[in-house]
This record gives structure tokens, sequence and C-alpha cells, in this order.
């Protein structure tokens, strides 16, 4: 049963990471150890989009050492009452997808 759990998990990664390379918005797509990473394209310091199985739940999260960056988000979303989903549609509209 272990098998196909990782086998089912294995291929949900696969197909994630093609998505995003279909996507062309990440400088790099890759799988790893800990999940599927997505270079983010542009910004001045690495920031990393990752997305991961624990426990049965599928998780994304944004990765940058940037405090300025990871401090703005939080900012956001403190500050104003944005929930996380409408901020990411936002980034996605932005992004030229619906």
């Amino acid at each position: 049963m272990a098998t196909d759990i990782s086998d089912i998990k294995q291929k949900l990664y696969e197909h994630i990471k093609q998505g995003a390379i279909d996507a062309d918005v990440f400088a790099s797509v890759e799988i790893d150890a800990r999940g599927v990473c997505c270079e983010a394209d542009g910004p001045a310091e690495p920031v990393y989009y990752r997305v991961y199985i624990e426990e049965g739940d599928i998780w994304v999260a944004l990765e940058t050492e940037d405090r300025w960056l990871s401090g703005s988000i939080e900012g956001d979303l403190v500050g104003t009452g944005d929930k996380l989903d409408d901020l990411l549609e936002e980034e996605i509209i932005d992004l030229g997808h619906t």
C-alpha cells in the first residue's frame, strides 16, 4: 500500500510540475525530496513556491530568506484583512491568468 501512495504522490507531483512548466512563469521547476519547487522568475532575492503533501493534505508554501518580502506579505494579510486566497487570486490575475 505504501508503494501505491508513493506512486500516486509522484504522479501528482509530475502533474503539478508539468502545469507549472506550461504556465511559463517560473525560472525553474523541479521535484525534490520535499515536493515540487518552483523558483520565481525576476525577484532580486531567491523566492520559491513549493507544493507538497504532508499527512494526506496538500500544502502550498512561499519560501524566501528575504525578510522584507515575507514581512510585506504578512503586512498585507494582517493590515488589510485580506485572505490569503484573495491575495493569490490577485497575483494570478496580474500574471494574466483567470
